[in-house]
């Protein structure tokens, strides 16, 4: 017998049958320590029990052996996993990942976290998870790559920590070593998109500094020439600016920065930059 060890083997429940007319329930024992079974009915008896050690498994009733096997507990290790390449930017601005992941059973999952560098004072980040594709079933040895869009999250452009995970069957998780990079972002012409995506990331970076974002996006907004007289800019901008000075929430701050990259866009591209970015998260999701 070869048992996976996890934090302790668990035994699967187990019916054992016994001819012998006894009213003492068997027992199983490894090496010396004994777990007795329970009964399902007179003859038929079920036990569970957790083997980290031992060499010799025995049935016994009665005191008597009704069987008797050898075994050896096969350590259960963690998987491990690294970064086959280091992440990058492709030409697209998608963030492009590449692993190298083995565990000795059989992989469950890969995923990679994403972590910013220097959070602000006061703010509680949620860290990126991009899960990663396993090929097969329970792989002992996988590569694989991904491709993500994260142009219009907050972080974008910001020093980032990208850790590797990789899950085996029973929950072991190992992790690859943290790797710094920016996280990609995408570039804007228009000077007034720029402007704006550039006091979104002053806001991402300082809360705090919510006061001169406001008065910032409120002087773009003053000037409805620089954007072709676009009344939905207009609107947009001056709600972020007001927002800003009225609700000080991390909520309504996030709000306010999807609020901003979402203006930009329309000012790049248009519409059909809005369409586009619908169209990608409802791909991704």
């Amino acid at each position: 017998f070869f048992f996976k060890q996890k934090t302790a083997y668990e035994i699967r429940p187990r019916d054992w049958s016994s001819d012998v007319c006894s009213s003492d329930l068997p027992r199983l024992l490894v090496d010396a320590e004994a777990t007795a079974f329970s009964s399902i009915d007179p003859r038929t008896h079920r036990v569970t029990a957790k083997i980290e050690r031992g060499a010799r498994l025995v049935v016994e009733q009665d005191g008597k052996p009704l069987g008797s096997w050898p075994m050896t507990v096969v350590p259960d290790m963690p998987p491990t996993v690294e970064f086959a390449q280091p992440p990058k930017k492709t030409a697209r601005a998608a963030l492009q990942l590449e692993y190298h992941a083995a565990d000795d059973y059989g992989l469950a999952s890969v995923a990679a976290n994403i972590r910013r560098q220097k959070p602000p004072e006061g703010v509680t980040d949620t860290p990126i998870e991009v899960a990663m594709q396993v090929p097969g079933l329970r792989s002992k040895d996988s590569k694989g790559q991904s491709f993500t869009d994260l142009t219009a999250h907050p972080w974008a452009g910001l020093p980032v920590l990208i850790q590797l995970r990789a899950t085996d069957g029973v929950g072991q998780v190992g992790t690859s070593e943290d790797v710094e990079m920016v996280l990609p972002e995408r570039e804007f012409n228009h000077p007034i998109a720029k402007a704006i995506v550039e006091q979104r990331k002053v806001l991402v970076n300082d809360p705090a500094s919510r006061q001169t974002v406001s008065r910032a996006i409120g002087a773009i907004a003053s000037v409805p020439s620089q954007y072709s007289d676009d009344s939905v800019v207009y609107l947009a901008l001056r709600m972020a600016a007001q927002r800003l000075l009225r609700d000080t929430s991390q909520e309504s701050t996030e709000s306010v920065q999807a609020l901003l990259w979402d203006t930009a866009l329309r000012i790049e591209d248009g519409q059909v930059s809005l369409r586009s970015e619908e169209h990608t998260s409802e791909l991704q999701s």
